[in-house]
């Protein structure tokens, strides 16, 4: 399992750290998706 803690910066983004990124396969130019759970936990996602 992999973690990290990032920033919300004040335009509201946040980047995607570079090990996440390769373990899950993203890629530049490829979109993301943010889904809540009734539990308030966030489920993130890339849709290729």
């Amino acid at each position: 399992m992999l973690q990290r803690k990032v920033k919300i910066t004040g335009k509201g983004q946040v980047q995607i750290p570079a090990n996440i990124r390769k373990y899950i396969g993203s890629d530049i130019g490829d979109n993301v998706i943010f889904k809540t759970l009734h539990d308030g936990r966030v489920v993130i996602g890339i849709l290729k």
